[in-house]
């Protein structure tokens, strides 16, 4: 036995909930259950909806704020990883530096070490030289035209 009017459920067929129509499966419609309407637990249901959206965006909120103090811790740490590499660098770079100006006085006080000892080495043998040439001024003269024979055939 179905009602004439859509949207209405035949209290034959109603169980203590609400029921689609026929006509349309998706609308519910009212009636009665031992005195009180389907209104009041249409109401009742969405106030309950409705709080629980309350408590999903609370929790959403919760959430989101969690993460945003995550996102600053994070944030904190990177700096403090990025002030620590830079301070690495730096020393790095500072130890570098030093390994190079070590290296160039080591290296400076050799080559004056060997222009020292070359400069010895020269003055010996200047002294040599001029001792032989003032005992025997003839052979070093005749070694001297030689040379000169020699370096002017070279160049011509």
């Amino acid at each position: 036995m179905q009602s004439q009017k859509e949207g209405l459920v035949d209290q034959g067929n109603f169980e203590g909930g609400l029921k689609a129509t026929s006509a349309n499966p998706n609308a519910f419609s009212g009636g009665s259950m031992n005195g009180e309407t389907t209104t009041k637990n249409v109401q009742d249901a969405m106030g309950h909806a409705q709080s629980a959206i309350g408590n999903a965006k609370d929790a959403l909120g919760s959430g989101v704020q969690a993460a945003n103090t995550e996102i600053e811790v994070l944030k904190d740490q990177i700096a403090k990883l990025a002030q620590t590499v830079s301070q690495l660098v730096q020393s790095q770079a500072s130890t570098a530096k030093d390994q190079v100006m070590s290296a160039v006085g080591t290296a400076s006080e050799s080559i004056s070490h060997s222009a020292s000892a070359a400069q010895g080495t020269l003055t010996f043998v200047e002294a040599d030289v001029e001792a032989r040439i003032k005992r025997n001024p003839w052979a070093a003269l005749a070694i001297a035209a030689r040379l000169g024979l020699r370096i002017a055939k070279a160049l011509s």
